[in-house]
């Protein structure tokens, strides 16, 4: 792993070396409350965020996700921006490969702005879930030094067997651990506490000594939904998925990370 560069890792434990920056799909400024309802002057600002910013980002989970659906998902956004919204002609050759092979899933559309909002916000939901960003040095940007940040953005995921894992076959190269949630993906900056243990700044033959298994649980309210799997169950429930995932989120992140000075 090199100093300063951001990483993706996924549930599965395969890491994926970054450009310059982590993927965002969406951006969340500290604080932010999400609208009750989303006019259509919302919906037209946050797709144009996404065209300009969080386009290739989506490109990415296309090409890195290993679920199936997620991929058809993005093929039918893709095909309903096409449809629907004014693209220039470097985002249409991007996508022009991939919606080809797409099973035309979206040919009419009522209410087009919503529909493709809550679309983004599916591919959003997705990306934050599967996947986990990596630094070393610095959180955020290119730093000094060999502290490692895993900055989580997921709901109900036990990432702690992958994160031990990588930790343990780089630990040469590791001075600190850190596990954070993801400012940038939730707007909100918590450190995990393992039993009284805040994971922040802890050297890192201590975290590999932790006692017990300082294992993150899936959150109990979706277990009791039968899905175990918060990708599987926001499929299940596609209508109310994304307000009762950021309901979920909420009471995941107080259980297991603290604010820290």
């Amino acid at each position: 792993m090199k100093e300063g560069t951001p990483y993706m890792l996924r549930r599965d434990g395969k890491l994926f070396e970054c450009n310059i920056r982590h993927p965002y799909i969406r951006q969340i400024e500290r604080g932010y409350t999400p609208p009750e309802d989303l006019s259509d002057e919302l919906c037209k600002l946050t797709i144009d965020s996404v065209l300009k910013r969080g386009f290739n980002s989506i490109l990415w989970l296309y090409q890195h996700t290993t679920d199936k659906d997620i991929k058809q998902d993005v093929k039918n956004l893709f095909e309903v921006l096409e449809a629907a919204v004014g693209l220039d002609n470097n985002l249409k050759n991007k996508i022009q490969a991939i919606i080809s092979t797409s099973n035309k899933t979206y040919k009419t559309y009522d209410h087009v702005l919503q529909e493709i909002v809550a679309m983004i916000f599916k591919l959003n939901d997705a990306l934050n879930d599967e996947f986990l960003r990596i630094r070393i040095s610095s959180p955020y940007w290119k730093g000094e030094g060999n502290s490692i940040y895993f900055r989580v953005s997921s709901t109900g995921f036990n990432w702690f067997p992958v994160i031990w894992k990588l930790i343990y076959n780089n630990r040469q190269f590791i001075d600190n651990v850190n596990i954070v949630t993801d400012i940038v993906a939730l707007g909100q900056e918590k450190y995990y506490n393992h039993k009284g243990n805040i994971i922040k700044d802890m050297p890192v033959d201590e975290f590999l000594e932790l006692p017990g298994n300082p294992i993150v649980e899936e959150y109990l309210p979706v277990k009791l939904l039968g899905r175990s799997n918060p990708i599987m169950w926001k499929k299940a429930y596609p209508s109310t998925a994304h307000e009762l995932f950021l309901d979920l989120r909420e009471a995941f992140i107080d259980q297991f990370f603290v604010e820290v000075e």
